[in-house]
């Protein structure tokens, strides 16, 4: 019985985690990715992204040269990367559900104040929500 218990509440705990934003929604997805920028974890950050095969140039071509970008860009101004802290606000979805757009508010340690900024998720063909760096 108590092992029925556990299970039972171990499930639940798993389930609010879940619908509390830290699984595949636009909210968790960029609260991952914000932490993974904080962290200076650019190829976790870049597996988040969403990004598809063009021209010939393969996915992982593309993973690469972003992580090489981010890192610097880092690199050349570190306080404009230095985040302090920062706290996903709200989320809107398209009426197709397959777009969002997240709020959030971000602190550089740079800089004294919090700004407002935003991230465009779309999900990719396994439904997962990725970030869109493009338009």
């Amino acid at each position: 019985m108590k092992k029925i218990f556990m299970f039972i509440v171990l499930l639940a705990a798993t389930f609010t985690l879940t619908s509390c934003g830290l699984g595949n929604s636009p909210e968790g997805v960029a609260e991952k990715g914000l932490k993974y920028l904080k962290s200076g974890d650019y190829e976790s950050f870049v597996d988040l992204c969403y990004l598809k095969s063009e021209d010939g140039e393969s996915v992982e071509n593309q993973k690469q040269m972003l992580v090489a970008l981010l890192k610097e860009k880092a690199s050349k101004n570190p306080e404009a990367q230095d985040i302090d802290d920062f706290e996903v606000l709200s989320s809107t979805e398209n009426k197709d559900g397959n777009k969002a757009v997240v709020k959030y508010k971000i602190k550089y340690k740079s800089k004294s104040e919090y700004e407002t900024e935003t991230m465009n998720l779309v999900k990719d063909d396994n439904g997962d929500w990725k970030i869109n760096l493009g338009k």
